[in-house]
């Protein structure tokens, strides 16, 4: 249980809100000591679920202060390929593409929709480690180990990417009904009733992101142009 120990106004001219947070675990020196030895990978981990949200809401300015000082100030942009260079710097907005709205043509899964951005087909991460690797479900984020192998091994097979490592953050919308999220205390781990259905859904949407379909058309010419060549060599052979 919590207990509201003080409140104070805030000017009119603030809009937004502010969470703050001291003494963490000050009644219970235990989980204190242990939160003070690991306190930079803890510090670390909340970065990273604060720069998710982030990267996810991104008409949203966040503004992260440790000891009142400026850890990371992240201003509201239009889209979220816009968002991505200014929260998480290391990447090129260049390199990714966004998908507005994908719906399944499906009658039967026509309630299913997927959003967001991803890494083009020429430009992966060269960490299985990087960042992003965000899924939302209906604006939450979860964890869809699943549904991450479905996304890395259709890059791998059908991309021919094998040396790197795609980089998304994808959102999808379905039916509140099919979504089971009472699984974890963190609300985390998910179940998706009928998965199998919605893991074609999230197919077509990587096959038309990263236009297989065309590439499939360029490997095929690829493979007939060194069939020619083969057979052609093979001709000039005497015996």
């Amino acid at each position: 249980t919590c207990k509201l120990t003080k409140s104070s106004r805030v000017p009119k001219s603030y809009v937004g809100t502010t969470v703050s947070v001291s003494q963490l675990f000050n009644r219970l020196p235990v989980r204190r000591k242990d939160f003070e030895k690991n306190l930079n990978k803890q510090f670390k981990q909340m970065m990273i679920l604060v720069q998710n949200y982030a990267l996810f809401y991104h008409n949203i300015q966040i503004i992260v202060k440790n000891d009142n000082k400026i850890v990371q100030s992240i201003p509201k942009t239009s889209n979220r390929l816009s968002r991505l260079s200014l929260v998480f710097t290391g990447l090129n907005r260049k390199d990714f593409l966004e998908m507005k709205s994908f719906e399944s043509k499906d009658k039967i899964n026509q309630k299913c929709q997927i959003s967001g951005i991803l890494s083009k087909p020429s430009n992966g991460a060269s960490s299985s480690s990087s960042q992003p690797k965000l899924i939302f479900v209906n604006s939450r984020p979860v964890q869809l180990e699943k549904y991450e192998k479905l996304i890395l091994d259709y890059w791998k097979t059908e991309g021919g990417w094998r040396q790197h490592y795609p980089l998304y953050c994808l959102n999808i919308n379905i039916e509140n009904s099919k979504v089971d999220v009472n699984c974890a205390p963190d609300k985390r781990k998910v179940i998706i009733h009928q998965s199998n259905t919605f893991e074609g859904v999230l197919i077509d949407f990587l096959r038309e992101a990263w236009d297989i379909d065309c590439r499939d058309v360029g490997k095929v010419a690829e493979i007939d142009r060194k069939s020619t060549r083969l057979n052609s060599s093979h001709a000039n052979i005497s015996y």
